[in-house]
Formats: structure tokens, C-alpha cells, sequence
């Protein structure tokens, strides 16, 4: 009997060992539990929200620095001390530049492209390049690249009509002015000058998109865009010198993931290939070595110099954290997504961002700046919402968006 006992003891203390260590292996010491990231990463918007780096961030003019601030519309407002995302100097800043678009409006109503030529138009200032000395512009190229912008400060002002509980109609009908510009112009061969890493028919079509409007209503420009996903008989991809922007958001990738994900001729593995350029299966191969760098955007953008780092200021190709936030924005999971590297490790992408980020004397995450807020928020919606809905910073602001609560 003693020795019955004895085996049925050893044989539970057997279970008890393999259940331990299964437990183990489903939650190991060096991984941080998602739910907890979660919460880390959401009081650290917290903190960045209601930070002086944030308040000077939000003022920025440009249309670079205004898209990656287009996230902050998923986050439910009020959110820290009774103030806003953006303030009652916010709203003035905004209505200021959107009065703008009046200087090139004509007697009878339209957009003119030959006010916007004339001298003294407040759209952009001129100067003489000592270089060259040629004239350039400093500021808006064009009615195009303006009204791309005009979309992104009427997103966000709209925002701040939700949270502050007020209404101004005042600058609705610019929509259909814009529009009407916008069909006219789909069609012309004329050059328009545009934010760099964009062209004509990306801010074409995401200003039809930041303003509640069908993009298919610019159709030249919609299929251009399209047409980046055309294949050979063979299946290769034909297409793929766009127009790359190594600090920031490029045009065609961020619209067509954006917009065109539930087209046919769609390819996320286009997206995951730096426009079919770059292998996705990780080998470095020739690519590594032969294709030119300035061809190649996207997701293999993760990397500084092909996975010698990640890197949350400029590198040699730029600022990586956008290749997270286009995972994103593809419907991409980038917590399991991994790139091998020239040292022959394979890393997890997100938690080489996370590892990136500096803490706090109370050992919180310090957000640098409103792209690692964009890709904290996007970690956040994902780990929350899931990803059917991808998070993008494209589209029209509406209430229904504001889904993260900081607490």
C-alpha cells in the first residue's frame, strides 16, 4: 500500500512538473505579456498628450507632420486634465489656414489655378535658389497639394468641434468646391506641384477621402493607382519606381493600403515587398546589393540599413517606424511580425520600437514624438479592436472613430 502511495505521489508531482513547465513555455520571462504592453503603451499616451513636446508637435504646419497626428482621432477625448487634443488656439490656427483657400477662389466660385500663380498669394512665399538661381516655392505647390492639406486641417478641426461640443457649417461648402476642382483636374496633363513623397494622383485621391468623398470619383487618379499592382503573364509585378519619401508618409502606398484593400487587383504582398522589389522571403540575396535604394518603401523599411537597427529618428533610409505603421494599415498583425537580419538573428519588429523607447523615473514608456504616438495608438487599437477595421490616418473624422480610452 506504501509503495502504492509512493507511485501515485510521484506520478501527480510528474504532472504538476509538465503542467509548470507548459505554463512556462506559453508565457516566457522575457516577453511582456500583450495586455500588459497595452496598458503600459496607453499610459504613456497619456503622458505625451498632455506633454510640452506635444503641445509644440500639433502646431506643426506641414503636411508631413499633420498626417501621423491624424491618429490621435481614435482616441476617445477628454481624455487627461479636462483639456483637448486641440485647443480653443488650435481651432483659430486651423480656421486661419483654411480661409486660405479664398485667395484662389474666383468671381464665379471655382478654384483658379492662375490665382494661385499670381504674385503675392499667400498659399506660398518665393525665392531665388543661390544655386542655381532659379525661383522655388516655400509652402503649398499647388491648389492640389493645398487642398490635401485643407483635408487634414478640416479633419482636424472637426475633431475639435466633437470635443468641445460645438458646430461650425462655415466651411462645409469648400467641400464641394474642392471636389469640382478635383474632377477637372483628374484629367489634365498639367503638372501639379505636391508635398514631397506624394503626386498628383495620391493627394487626389486621399483629399477625396479626408472629405467623405467617393475616391473612384477621380478615376485617371484612382487607377494610376491601381496600376502599381499590374503583373506580366509570369505574375511579376511591373510597376514600382513611385515616388519614395524616406521621412515620412509616401502618397501611393498610404491611399492604396488605406483604400484599396478590398480591390481585386489589390496585393499585400506587393505592399510586404517594398513594391515588388524587394524578395519577401528574407534572403538577402542580390537584391540586398543590386536594386536601388530609392526605389524601395514600404514594410522592408522596418530596418536602418537592411536590419542593422531600428531606429526612431532619421537613419539611412529614413524613419523606420512608418514601415510598423503601413503594417498596420495593411491589416498586418506587427506583433508577429519578424525580419532576419545580416547577423543571422530574427528579430520581432514591435519590440525592437518598444526597446527603442526611453522610460520614465516612474518606468513608463516616453513617447519621442507623434509617430511613435502613431504607432503606440495603432499597437493599442489592434490589441483592442482587432484589425478588421485596420487603423489609418485617412479618411473622414467622425465621433464613431474616438474607440481608445486612456482611463
Amino acid at each position: 500500500m506504501k509503495n502504492r502511495n509512493t507511485k501515485i505521489l510521484c506520478l501527480v508531482l510528474v504532472l504538476a512538473l509538465v503542467l509548470t513547465i507548459a505554463l512556462a513555455a506559453c508565457n516566457p520571462k522575457d516577453e511582456t505579456p500583450t495586455d500588459a504592453l497595452c496598458q503600459s503603451l496607453k499610459t504613456s499616451l497619456k503622458n505625451y498628450l498632455a506633454s510640452e513636446e506635444f503641445a509644440t508637435a500639433k502646431a506643426a504646419a506641414t503636411t508631413q507632420d499633420r498626417v501621423p497626428l491624424m491618429y490621435s482621432r481614435y482616441i476617445v477625448d477628454n481624455i487627461y486634465s479636462n483639456t483637448h487634443i486641440y485647443t480653443d488656439a488650435d481651432a483659430e490656427s486651423f480656421k486661419t489656414n483654411l480661409r486660405k483657400i479664398d485667395s484662389v477662389i474666383d468671381g464665379r466660385g471655382n478654384l483658379s489655378d492662375e490665382l494661385f500663380e499670381k504674385d503675392g498669394c499667400p498659399l506660398y512665399t518665393t525665392y531665388v535658389s543661390e544655386w542655381d538661381g532659379k525661383v522655388y516655392k516655400s509652402g503649398w505647390q499647388s491648389i492640389v497639394d493645398y487642398a490635401y492639406s485643407w483635408s487634414l486641417m478640416y479633419n482636424q478641426y472637426r475633431q475639435y468641434l466633437s470635443a468641445t461640443n460645438k458646430t461650425d457649417e462655415s466651411f462645409d461648402d469648400y467641400v464641394v468646391t474642392i471636389a469640382n476642382y478635383l474632377k477637372t483636374v483628374d484629367s489634365s496633363d498639367s503638372y501639379y506641384g505636391t508635398a514631397y513623397g506624394y503626386d498628383k494622383a495620391s493627394s487626389i485621391v486621399l483629399t477625396l477621402a479626408n472629405l467623405a468623398l467617393d475616391p473612384k470619383n477621380a478615376p485617371v487618379s484612382y487607377n494610376a493607382l491601381l496600376s502599381y499592382y499590374d503583373t506580366d503573364d509570369e505574375g511579376n509585378f511591373t510597376k514600382y519606381v513611385g515616388n519614395p519619401n524616406w521621412i515620412g508618409f509616401t502618397g501611393r502606398p498610404l491611399a492604396c493600403g488605406s483604400l484599396m484593400r478590398g480591390e481585386k487587383k489589390y496585393s499585400l504582398v506587393y505592399e510586404k515587398t517594398m513594391q515588388g522589389i524587394y524578395p519577401y522571403d528574407d534572403s538577402k540575396a542580390d537584391a540586398y546589393y543590386n536594386y536601388n535604394i530609392d526605389d524601395m518603401i514600404n514594410l522592408d523599411r522596418l530596418f536602418d540599413d537592411y536590419g542593422k537597427k531600428i531606429v526612431s529618428q532619421y537613419g539611412s533610409i529614413g524613419d523606420s517606424r512608418y514601415g510598423i505603421l503601413y503594417g498596420y494599415l495593411n491589416g498586418i498583425d506587427m506583433t508577429k511580425y519578424t525580419k532576419s537580419v545580416d547577423d543571422g538573428k530574427t528579430y520581432n519588429v514591435l519590440q525592437k520600437w518598444v526597446d527603442t523607447l526611453e522610460k520614465d523615473s516612474d518606468g513608463n514608456y516616453v513617447l519621442a514624438d507623434v509617430v511613435d504616438m502613431a504607432v503606440a495608438i495603432c499597437y493599442v487599437y489592434a490589441t483592442e479592436m482587432g484589425l478588421n477595421v485596420p487603423p489609418t490616418p485617412v479618411g473622414f473624422y467622425s465621433s464613431a472613430t474616438s474607440v481608445i480610452s486612456l482611463g
